[in-house]
Formats: structure tokens, C-alpha cells, sequence
């Protein structure tokens, strides 16, 4: 929505506190979806999926992860994750 550079702040903030180890995989994700880097979107959603991340119970209504619901990786994850 043109706030590309006040994203990126943001996502490396977000990153700094996964680093400390928080559980922010999945915003991190979101993040990346919403600036179109589809592929840091799914490595992050991966990394929420290895963390057994128990936000990834609303990846199917999650409006953030829009962007990403044609892709095949995402139909994998819910298949994966038996959402599908």
C-alpha cells in the first residue's frame, strides 16, 4: 500500500526479535507476502511450520497470506499441515 520502506523497518525489527527468540515466523512471513517476495514468504511460513508455530492454525483465513493462496507451495502447506 506504498509504505514499502516503513515494511522493511519493520520486517528487520521482526527479524531481530525472532533472532532473540521470539515466535514471529509467521507475521515475518506476512510481512514479506504483503512486499511480494513470495519465496522469503514461504521460507518463513516453513520456518513456522518447523517451530510448530500454533498461529499457522489460521493460515486458510489469515487475509494477511492473501497474496500467496494461488501459489502451489501454499496448497502444500495446507496439505501438509492436513488444512486442506
Amino acid at each position: 500500500m506504498g509504505r514499502t520502506a516503513k515494511a522493511r523497518r519493520e520486517l528487520l525489527e521482526l527479524i531481530r526479535l525472532q533472532e532473540q527468540g521470539k515466535h514471529l515466523a509467521h507475521p515475518i512471513a506476512a510481512v514479506y507476502a504483503g512486499l511480494g517476495d513470495y519465496k522469503q514468504a514461504f521460507h518463513w511460513l516453513d520456518v513456522a511450520y518447523k517451530a510448530r508455530d500454533g498461529s499457522l492454525i489460521l493460515l486458510k483465513t489469515d487475509p494477511t497470506l492473501d497474496p500467496l493462496r494461488d501459489d502451489p507451495r501454499f496448497a502444500a502447506l495446507l496439505r501438509k499441515m492436513k488444512l486442506s
